[in-house]
């Protein structure tokens, strides 16, 4: 599943042509994006933060909760996320098995 969270809506798709075309621009301007492995443990929120790039999220293992600019939703294993530079977001697992993402961040600023 796709989630979209563009002007504060939530967008789910099984579209992912918005993926392969940033995948695609990421491949080709690698100094524009940085990636990490966030592991969030049972019963653990990830501080409220903003990003100031562009972000992909997607989800490798577990459940969770994720918030943005307020609105709430529920994300598991094989969800997508984009999110918009300088949103709110925050990160929760209040399962048993741990919560993991792999996030890229990325600018298409020159």
């Amino acid at each position: 599943m796709f989630k979209e969270f563009m002007n504060d809506n939530e967008i789910e798709t099984q579209d992912k042509s918005l993926l392969h075309i940033i995948l695609s621009w990421l491949n080709k301007n690698k100094k524009y994006y940085s990636t990490e492995i966030l592991l969030v443990e049972q019963n653990s929120v990830l501080t409220l933060h903003t990003r100031d790039k562009k972000e992909l999220i997607i989800v490798i293992s577990g459940n969770g909760g994720f918030t943005i600019n307020g609105k709430g939703t529920i994300i598991k294993f094989g969800d997508l996320l984009y999110t918009p530079s300088n949103s709110v977001r925050t990160l929760a697992n209040v399962e048993e098995e741990p919560l993991c993402i792999v996030s890229i961040q990325f600018t298409m600023d020159e």
